[in-house]
């Protein structure tokens, strides 16, 4: 009894002392990061063998072929109007359950459209390589699970907006955990590109109807709801357009001017430095309900501190002495090649970041105008400057590099708009939402 009075004391000086140095509320972080940081640790693990899987047992054709598909299937998330999510988010955060179901029937109806563009891009793919069958059947089955794989997984965000991260984060680990298990036995027993979408997109829609089901039958839902929860999310869904199409335009660029090979090796190249940032994007579910009522002033506060900037460097400067030797030692020699590319993109760890962090800032306020600027406008400069470089240069060192130079000038950008731009909802007076 002793010793756990003395470890949980020693805890709480912990939390009190971190809090005063980051000033925000550790424990509040700490709390909701528990299960949803250790439950992405698990998933990042298992990804991890996924990706493993496809670069020793099969050629860097179907490895790219494979995260092209995956790539689609983030762009055409847009057909199911994904801003709704957050518009849903916001109003049960403030005690509306039922715009969950407004919102939820919104995103089924208009999902069909996702559908006729998964059989599009299949019809398109087999006029052009009939010889990449496997490529077309997965296409049909991407088409065919649509709605199972994205709309039935918004359940993850009521959750969230009820401050339970314990429920969703297990939720994803059971679903990365079958999927994982199912695609690595398909590529271990049939090397076949058309088995592991099958085997990921049927595990992955297997768990999100089991989620949303139990959620319907498990939780007791008010009967509130906000009438504006479907046009705000169909105005945010607007608004993410070219965000969306643009985190995921570099892959399909390059499966397009450089070949599904150098999509692999793109993939590889930034695959353990997007892991990292996947864990600073949580934080973003995590402090969303803080952020609703956190000033501007407060937070631009926040962001100045000098603990935080010091501890985003040295975690990239980490990156980039351990790069050299997990590339070659998860995904093979063959893959030597792009290590030096790795630790050049791994600076865009922290403009990136920033980014994010506004981004969701602006969101839970309701500043939609901001979120518009921030997100459509920069990113527009973003794929352009993208398309230029592929087409003049068809490089991915030249990609890479252009990628980190538009990632700073983005965050700077991001960051005065925020401070200079007139906001909607931003009261004479604030108090600091985020300590407590």
């Amino acid at each position: 009894m002793r010793l756990r009075f003395y470890l949980r004391q020693k805890f709480n000086q912990l939390v009190g002392t971190s809090s005063r140095i980051f000033k925000f509320d550790t424990l509040y972080l700490i709390r909701g990061s528990f299960w949803v940081w250790g439950t992405h640790l698990l998933s990042i693990f298992l990804g991890l063998l996924v990706t493993i899987a496809f670069t020793r047992w099969v050629a860097k054709d179907i490895f790219g072929q494979y995260q092209f598909v995956l790539a689609l299937f983030s762009i055409f998330a847009i057909f199911y109007l994904p801003g709704t999510n957050t518009s849903f988010a916001r109003s049960v955060a403030k005690g509306y359950d039922s715009s969950f179901f407004l919102g939820f029937k919104d995103q089924l109806k208009f999902s069909v459209f996702g559908n006729l563009a998964f059989f599009g891009v299949a019809i398109y793919s087999f006029l052009i390589s009939p010889d990449r069958i496997g490529l077309f059947w997965g296409l049909v089955m991407a088409a065919l699970f649509f709605q199972f794989h994205q709309v039935f997984s918004n359940v993850f965000h009521y959750y969230y907006a009820k401050k339970n991260f314990k429920t969703p984060s297990l939720y994803n680990l059971l679903s990365r955990i079958i999927s994982a298990g199912s695609v690595i036995l398909a590529l271990y027993l049939t090397r076949s590109l058309f088995w592991a979408i099958f085997a990921y997109i049927v595990s992955t829609s297997f768990v999100n109807i089991l989620a949303y089901y139990n959620l319907k039958r498990s939780e007791i839902f008010n009967q509130k709801s906000e009438i504006n929860v479907v046009p705000e999310g169909r105005k945010l869904t607007l608004i993410g357009i070219i965000p969306t199409i643009s985190n995921n335009f570099e892959q399909i660029a390059v499966s397009y001017f450089l070949g599904f090979i150098q999509l692999a090796n793109y993939i590889i190249t930034i695959k353990l430095t997007d892991t990292v940032k996947g864990f600073f994007n949580l934080w973003g579910n995590i402090l969303f309900p803080k952020f609703v009522n956190t000033t501007r002033t407060v937070f631009l506060e926040k962001l100045r501190n000098v603990w935080i900037w010091l501890s985003w460097i040295l975690l990239v400067l980490l990156l980039i002495i351990i790069l050299p030797i997990f590339i070659p030692l998860l995904f093979g020699d063959e893959y030597k090649e792009i290590v030096v590319l790795a630790q050049l993109y791994s600076l865009v760890l922290i403009p990136r970041m920033i980014q994010r962090f506004i981004q969701n800032w602006s969101v839970a306020r309701g500043e939609l105008k901001l979120y518009f600027n921030i997100t459509n406008i920069l990113r527009i400069i973003d794929v352009g400057v993208t398309i230029v470089i592929l087409i003049f240069y068809r490089t991915i060192f030249a990609l890479i590099l252009i990628r980190v130079i538009n990632s700073y000038i983005l965050a700077l950008l991001s960051f005065l708009l925020m401070k200079y731009s007139n906001l909607k909802y931003e009261p004479a007076g604030g108090f600091n939402n985020l300590d407590g």
